[in-house]
C-alpha cells in the first residue's frame, strides 16, 4: 500500500523532481490535456467540457488523491509534505474545466485558444497556489489532514478558474 500511496501522491513521483514540486504537478494537467488532443484529434475544449466524464473523474481522483494523500502522511510523519503533489492535479484541472466552460460560450475553441488558455491557467492557477489569498489561505492554515492539503489547491483552482472565466465572459480576454 506504501507504493501504490506514494506513486499516486507524488502523481508517479514528479512530486519528488527537484525545486518547486508543486509548479512540476501543476504542469501535469495541461501536458496530459495536449497529449490527449494530439491522439483524439479534439479541441481540448470538448473534453473538459463533457460532464459525463470529467465529473466523474475529477470526484475519483479526489478521492483516490485524499486516500493516498492519508497513507502517505501516516507513514512519512509530514503534515503537508511538498513531494504530494496530487492536489496540484486536482487544482488545476477545476480549473482548466471552469475556463473551459467560459471559452466554449464566447465560442473560442481553436487549437490555438487552447494553448493560450492552458498557459494563462496555468499561471493563474500557479499564483493562487502560492500566494494563497483569503479562503485558501484561511483553509491552508487552519485546516490538518489530507482533506486540508486536497482543500486549498481546491480552491485555488476555483479561484483562478473564476477569474478567468469572468476575464473571457466579462472583459473578452480573447
Amino acid at each position: 500500500m506504501q507504493f501504490i500511496s506514494t506513486l499516486i501522491a507524488t502523481c508517479f513521483y514528479v512530486g519528488k523532481l527537484p525545486k518547486a514540486p508543486g509548479t512540476w504537478g501543476s504542469l501535469v494537467v495541461p501536458l496530459v490535456l495536449l497529449i490527449m488532443v494530439g491522439v483524439t484529434g479534439d479541441n481540448g475544449f470538448d473534453l473538459l467540457v463533457n460532464e459525463w466524464f470529467m465529473v466523474p473523474f475529477l470526484m475519483g481522483l479526489y478521492t483516490v488523491g485524499t486516500s493516498a494523500t492519508r497513507h502517505y502522511m501516516k507513514y512519512t510523519g509530514k503534515h503537508d509534505p511538498k513531494e504530494v503533489v496530487i492536489d496540484e492535479v486536482v487544482g488545476q484541472l477545476i480549473s482548466y474545466i471552469m475556463g473551459a466552460y467560459a471559452m466554449v460560450w464566447v465560442q473560442k475553441t481553436s487549437f490555438d485558444a487552447f494553448c493560450i488558455f492552458l498557459g494563462l491557467l496555468f499561471l493563474m492557477f500557479r499564483v493562487c497556489d502560492i500566494t494563497k489569498p483569503g479562503l485558501i489561505g484561511v483553509i491552508d492554515r487552519n485546516m490538518k489532514g489530507a482533506h486540508a492539503v486536497m482543500l486549498d489547491d481546491v480552491a485555488a483552482g476555483f479561484v483562478a478558474g473564476l477569474v478567468f472565466s469572468a476575464g473571457v465572459i466579462v472583459w473578452g480576454l480573447f
